[in-house]
């Protein structure tokens, strides 16, 4: 994997020289360190190979990587055409997707841990008992991000934070087609009856209530193993 993100990024990433310091900091040691980060490593082992003196220019380098990364791979409008196309079509090949009309993407939220801000702190307090921001994303079905956004602390409801977002109002000027849908969980239910939320509470077993759930909640596992696998990252 660290040679593939190298490669990736080297053209939106250069070597660093840092003044009294004969050694350049190499794209190679940006990206092992900015991994090894996200992987749970400690801030000396990330500080030993960026050969750095503080945790600081450990977070400035994970900016740059995630940066490039971004660089590397923009994001597209999720509503065009051509990817519309693709998004629909990544949804088709699964199981159950044949009970749903055409289905535009899956959308979570996702709680990214922050250290505590010097002042204040409340708003990004979130529910599970950290500092936080909120990020929310959608996918395709194999798991591809199609659209991100990270404006809202911890405090806020995925609710809110769908509200206020550029996606939301792409949805209320009817740039997605009124044949499709899109997928989330529960607390996106008041957003837009073009999202399909589960039923709320225990169903009948093998009642159209209860198989719906299943086949809705199978179809969103691509955005939630993105976001479960994000979540390790940032809480390790």
């Amino acid at each position: 994997i660290h040679s593939f993100v190298v490669e990736t990024v080297r053209p939106h990433l250069t070597n660093t020289s840092r003044r009294g310091r004969p050694v350049e900091i190499t794209v190679e040691r940006k990206v092992a360190a900015s991994i090894r980060f996200l992987a749970g490593a400690s801030y000396g082992e990330c500080i030993l190979l960026l050969r750095c003196q503080g945790w600081s220019y450990v977070y400035s380098t994970l900016e740059e990587v995630c940066m490039a990364i971004v660089a590397a791979y923009p994001l597209r409008d999720p509503f065009q055409p051509d990817i519309l196309a693709q998004t629909t079509a990544s949804f088709a090949r699964k199981a159950g997707a044949h009970y749903f009309p055409p289905i535009a993407g899956a959308l979570d939220g996702l709680l990214l841990k922050i250290r505590c801000p010097t002042k204040g702190g409340k708003k990004q307090f979130c529910r599970k008992g950290y500092h936080a921001m909120l990020m929310l994303a959608m996918a395709d079905g194999d798991a591809r991000i199609l659209y991100y956004s990270v404006r809202h602390s911890g405090s806020t409801h995925d609710s809110l934070a769908c509200k206020t977002s550029p996606l939301q109002r792409a949805l209320d000027a009817g740039r997605l087609p009124a044949t499709h849908v899109m997928l989330g969980d529960d607390a996106f239910s008041a957003n837009s009856a073009q999202i399909l939320t589960p039923f709320s509470g225990p169903q009948v077993s093998g009642s159209k209530e209860d198989t719906y759930n299943f086949f809705q909640s199978s179809l969103r596992m691509a955005i939630e193993r993105e976001c479960a696998c994000a979540c390790a990252c940032a809480c390790a």
